[in-house]
């Protein structure tokens, strides 16, 4: 039998209080990798200079969509 004064803590409670815990434990383990990878780096291609704080398809999709990095600007420059 359980006592009066011990509070039980329904199937919701719990549930939110792993994930709480689960959601911090990754924060904490992942958090300065994440950090590390985002800070923001410079790489010069071809007089462009990009943010390369993410994967080098991003990269290339950046370049892709810049108005700057066209081939018509680039011919038009040399």
């Amino acid at each position: 039998m359980s006592s009066p004064n011990i509070q039980t803590e329904s199937g919701l409670d719990i549930a939110l209080h792993v994930i709480r815990e689960t959601h911090e434990k990754i924060i904490q383990k992942y958090w300065s990798v994440t950090n590390r990878k985002c800070k923001e780096q410079k790489t010069n291609y071809s007089n462009f200079t990009v943010s390369t704080g993410h994967t080098a398809v991003g990269l290339l999709q950046d370049m892709a969509s810049s108005r700057i990095f066209t081939l018509g600007y680039l011919l038009s420059e040399r």
